[in-house]
């Protein structure tokens, strides 16, 4: 049930990777390297911005344990400053179908505050929108 809801996530992420095969075939092998390295967390959200979904990667990135996510809206996982943006992508998301990419501040459960590349997508079911499905992953440090 739950690899057909992360469909379009994975074939996001496949297409990603093709793309960069095509446009970094001699570095591939060395950027795929780097992007590995940093794990990626897998999200579903309802309509209302309820938390259905998170991967267990949430504990190696930022200490949570998955099961204290569930349940609760992203509102409460975001640094307050970042929420507008936050919102309007969801916002997009959801209105139109839309697949919107942002950057957001979160804090960690040892309170150090982290930026995690998000992009999400619409969560499609019986041919609408039923939420949001997004990937989030730390930068590389360089």
């Amino acid at each position: 049930m739950r690899s057909k809801s992360l469909t379009l996530v994975n074939w996001a992420l496949l297409q990603e990777k093709q793309y960069l095969k095509m446009v970094l075939p001699e570095d591939y092998a060395g950027f795929q390297n780097v992007k590995e390295s940093n794990s990626n967390i897998l999200f579903e959200l309802d309509l209302m911005g309820t938390i259905e979904y998170i991967s267990p990667e949430i504990n190696a990135i930022l200490g949570y344990d998955p099961q204290m996510i569930i349940g609760k809206n992203f509102c409460n996982c975001i640094i307050l400053s970042d929420l507008p943006n936050a919102d309007r992508a969801i916002e997009s998301v959801i209105s139109d179908a839309k697949i919107e990419q942002l950057k957001v501040r979160v804090k960690s459960k040892d309170r150090n505050i982290m930026t995690l590349k998000v992009k999400l997508l619409p969560k499609v079911a019986k041919q609408k929108v039923a939420g949001v499905q997004g990937v989030c992953h730390t930068e590389p440090e360089w």
